[in-house]
C-alpha cells in the first residue's frame, strides 16, 4: 500500500485539494473532517476515481481521545502516517484549553 499521508481539516477548499495532490504523488490521504460525511466520501471517491486510494474519517479536532482513537484506527487499517497536513480550526473559537487566536 501507498504511504499514508494524514490530512485533518479537509474541507472542499485547502484539505481537498491537499489531499489530491498527495494522491498524485503515490500517497495514500486519510482525510478527516469535523463533519459532512457526504461531503467526505465524495472526495476519497472522486481521488479514487482519478486512479489513486484514499480514506476519510469523521474526526473532531477538539476532542483529544477522537483524534487518538482515529490515529490507532488509521495505523490499524491502513499503517502509520509518513506525514501530516494540519488545516483545521475551532470553528467557536474556543478549543479544549481556552479561546482560540
Amino acid at each position: 500500500m501507498e504511504p499514508a499521508c494524514l490530512v485533518i481539516g479537509r474541507g472542499a477548499g485547502i484539505g481537498g485539494h491537499v489531499a489530491k495532490r498527495f494522491a498524485s504523488e503515490g500517497c495514500h490521504p486519510v482525510l478527516c473532517r469535523r463533519s459532512d460525511e457526504t461531503g467526505l466520501r465524495n472526495r476519497v471517491e472522486s481521488i479514487e476515481g482519478s486512479g489513486g486510494s484514499a480514506s476519510g474519517f469523521l474526526l473532531n479536532t477538539t476532542a483529544p481521545e477522537m483524534l487518538e482513537e482515529t490515529i490507532a484506527e488509521v495505523e490499524a487499517k491502513i499503517g502509520a502516517s509518513r506525514s501530516w497536513f494540519l488545516n483545521s480550526a475551532p470553528r467557536s473559537g474556543t478549543g479544549p484549553s481556552g479561546h482560540f487566536l
